[in-house]
């Protein structure tokens, strides 16, 4: 679901450019709506990238667009989370990639929603950086006890270098991991 028409189409534009067009689809509505939109448990996956700052905290911008992309409004991660949890199939999967600082948020947020997590793994600019900036946590809807970290993800081999090799891997890829 995706609320800003411009984005939605760049998304739309990058799901066909990378050969997903099968297997993903972009439906552009406000979060809020989605009983309207989607219906109950029908994706085996769910993957959000929400809006982590609160209003008025975090990188300001003068383009509404961003700003929108960026800031939470009153519901924050909950509402995100309670629509990745109606929309997923029991037992299927849900991915987020969020701030590596409010992981305790997710996964609260994860658990009070039926998702349990599953694997996390933090993510790293490059090998140098001392702390991952971001974790991609995926759950199981209605899921058993049990949750893996996995090895750092860096996204480049060096400070303004190449993409890793296992990020290149990912492009070339046109598997969805189970």
């Amino acid at each position: 679901l995706e609320l800003q028409s411009e984005l939605a189409e760049l998304a739309r534009l990058n799901i066909d450019e990378n050969g997903y067009d099968k297997c993903f689809s972009i439906i552009e509505c406000d979060l809020h709506d989605h009983r309207s939109h989607i219906k109950v448990e029908s994706f085996s996956l769910v993957t959000a990238n929400p809006p982590f700052y609160l209003k008025g905290t975090g990188r300001l911008s003068s383009n509404p667009e961003s700003m929108t992309a960026r800031h939470q409004d009153q519901d924050g991660l909950t509402a995100f989370v309670k629509a990745a949890a109606y929309g997923a199939k029991n037992r299927g999967r849900v991915a987020f990639i969020y701030p590596a600082d409010q992981v305790a948020e997710l996964l609260f947020c994860f658990k009070a929603h039926r998702i349990e997590p599953k694997r996390m793994q933090c993510i790293y600019s490059y090998p140098e950086i001392k702390r991952g900036s971001l974790v991609l946590v995926e759950g199981i809807k209605n899921g058993g006890p049990g949750l893996e970290v996995l090895e750092p993800l860096y996204l480049y081999q060096c400070r303004n270098g190449p993409y890793s090799e296992k990020v290149q891997a990912m492009f070339q890829s046109r598997e969805i991991e189970p």
